[in-house]
């Protein structure tokens, strides 16, 4: 069984994804625990 997971660096992701995600978090909309599980996979 071969695993296909690649592992994420910052740099992977853009800037405006990322400013995107602290916002959301910032603003309550989500929680770290609910950013990490909806975008680390």
């Amino acid at each position: 069984m071969k695993n296909n997971y690649v592992k994420r660096t910052q740099k992977d992701y853009p800037m405006s994804f990322k400013l995107d995600l602290v916002r959301e978090i910032e603003q309550g909309e989500l929680t770290c625990s609910q950013a990490k599980s909806k975008f680390y996979y």
